[in-house]
Order: C-alpha cells, then sequence, then structure tokens
C-alpha cells in the first residue's frame, strides 16, 4: 500500500484539483460529478496509473454518478425499512402528542414517556436495522469499488463476492489506514480553520475554502488507498476498461 503516493496524488494534477474545488462548492453539480470522479480515481488506480484524470468527458462523470446514488439507496433498502418500521411510529406518535398536548409540560412528559417506551419497545428492530445498516455499508463500498474495476454494473449487487472481496487482510487494513488518515487531516484542518476564525470575516471565507479543499483532497486519497487494496484491482485492460 503506498500511502504516500496516495496523499501526493490530488496535487499531482493542479488543473483537475482546482475543477475539482470548484465543482464542490456548486450544488447539484457536485451531487452528478463528484461521486463519479472519485469512481475514475479508483478506476485509474486500479489499472496501475497512479496520475491524477482529468474531469473531461462530463456526461460519463454524470452517469457513474448517478449509478453511485442508485447502488447505495439500493444496498440501503433493507435497513431503512427495517428503520422506518421500528422508529415510524415514534416519531409520528411524538408528532401526534405534541399537537394535542395542551402545555408545554404536558408536551415534555408525554413526548419522554413516549419515545422512551418506543425505544425500549422497537429495540430489537432498532439493532436489526443498525447491523443491516452496517451491512449496507460494507456491500457500498465494495459494491462501488467492484464496478471500479470491472465497469459492470451489476458487479455492484454481487453479494457474496462482494463480501468476499471486502473481508480480506488488505483491503481492512486500507480502510483503517484510510480512517486514521481522514481523522489526523481533519485534525489538522479543524485547528486551522479554528484559528482563522479570529479573523473578522476574511478569516471564515478562508476557513471555508480550506475545508471544501480537504473534503475533495481526502475523497482522491481515501478512493485510491482503496482501489490500490481491492482484490485483483490492478486489472488487465482486457479485464476492465480504464476511464479517461
Amino acid at each position: 500500500m503506498n500511502i504516500g503516493t496516495a496523499i501526493g496524488k490530488p496535487f499531482g494534477n493542479i488543473k483537475s484539483l482546482i475543477i475539482g474545488i470548484i465543482l464542490m462548492v456548486i450544488p447539484i453539480v457536485n451531487i452528478l460529478t463528484i461521486p463519479g470522479y472519485f469512481i475514475r480515481v479508483a478506476n485509474r488506480t486500479m489499472n496501475n496509473d497512479n496520475t491524477l484524470p482529468s474531469f473531461g468527458n462530463f456526461g460519463e462523470l454524470v452517469v457513474d454518478s448517478i449509478k453511485y446514488i442508485v447502488i447505495s439507496i439500493v444496498l440501503m433498502i433493507p435497513a431503512m425499512i427495517v428503520l422506518f418500521i421500528a422508529l415510524g411510529p415514534i416519531v409520528i406518535g411524538a408528532i401526534s402528542a405534541a399537537a394535542m398536548a395542551g402545555s408545554t409540560e404536558m408536551v415534555q412528559e408525554q413526548l419522554t414517556t413516549l419515545i422512551l417506551g418506543g425505544l425500549a419497545a422497537a429495540s430489537g428492530l432498532i439493532v436489526l436495522g443498525v447491523i443491516l445498516a452496517v451491512i449496507g455499508m460494507i456491500l457500498i463500498i465494495s459494491g462501488i469499488m467492484n464496478y471500479a474495476k470491472t465497469r459492470q454494473f451489476g458487479k455492484a449487487f454481487a453479494i457474496k463476492e462482494n463480501l468476499r472481496n471486502f473481508f480480506t487482510g488488505k483491503f481492512i487494513i486500507a480502510i483503517i489506514v484510510a480512517i486514521v488518515l481522514s481523522i489526523v487531516l481533519a485534525f489538522i484542518v479543524g485547528l486551522i480553520t479554528s484559528a482563522l476564525m479570529f479573523v473578522p470575516t476574511v478569516g471564515i471565507w478562508i476557513g471555508l475554502i480550506i475545508m471544501i479543499i480537504f473534503y475533495f483532497v481526502v475523497g482522491v486519497m481515501i478512493w485510491s488507498l482503496l482501489a490500490e487494496a481491492y482484490p485483483n484491482g490492478a486489472v488487465a485492460g482486457t479485464q476492465a476498461k480504464q476511464v479517461q
């Protein structure tokens, strides 16, 4: 695992870095381009190309971003259904109690009783929902990586294959490294932005720009680390199409 290469990759193409930062700021556009770009980063890495890709072919970025969103939603449906069944009645009951209660004190008492009772009654379903959410996140990470590797949308839903690919020593280590790296960088950026708060007006804007740069840079680093460690990630050109 080449951590140094992953850290330096976002700065290997200043033009792409600037475009990525600009796109991160634009609502909706960021949702329809950045996820697809991270898939492109992963695909490049899996094809032993550690250069930062360009933002060319925006149509492909949009399609991949939509696929990213679809994969994430579909694989989270079981968890969402269970958690909705568990928490839905509690939320509806709390809203009804708040609307019908005659005083603030009565509202607080009824809400507290209702919420605690509801959570206790639905504790089994809540635990199940959390477990399914964790499994969903595992499948999303591995599924998107498998799609980035093979460029086959169906591979994102190859449950057994994706679970097998996720639970390998190298990939687990990469996830841990990515988490630790993100925390360390977030801490450093947090210190810088906190210090900038003491600079009137300008400091806030500079801090915001630094945060945007941080999210894009860390995203590229994480996707590079995970792609490099993904089982059979570095594939031959006959097995996977490299995204330009």
